[in-house]
């Protein structure tokens, strides 16, 4: 796999939008690219580029979670119900 690594003003002067890159990259990582080129750095940035900050991991077994996601695989919009069960789920968690 090849990196190509262009320089912001370039990236910039092809009109790509911000929804754009969210589909492809994370959200820290286009703010971050989004705050250089609103800010008018036009520098390529050179790997290795770090930016570090505190996170978080949660590792959790749901209990019926095979059992669960089967029934909602019934229904048309399974999958967006399954989310929103797991989303109010991991809210309760990290409360």
């Amino acid at each position: 796999m090849e990196l190509i690594v262009k320089p912001l003003a370039a990236v910039a002067t092809e009109n790509i939008s911000v929804e754009f890159l969210c589909t492809y990259l994370p959200a820290t990582v286009v703010g971050a690219l989004s705050d250089r080129i609103t800010s008018g750095v036009s520098e390529s940035i050179k790997p290795p580029y770090v930016h570090s900050f505190e996170t978080v991991v949660l590792f959790a077994d749901v209990s019926g979670f095979t059992a669960l996601s089967e029934s909602l695989a019934q229904f048309q919009n399974g999958p967006e119900l399954l989310a929103r069960h797991l989303n109010s789920y991991f809210e309760q968690l990290v409360r």
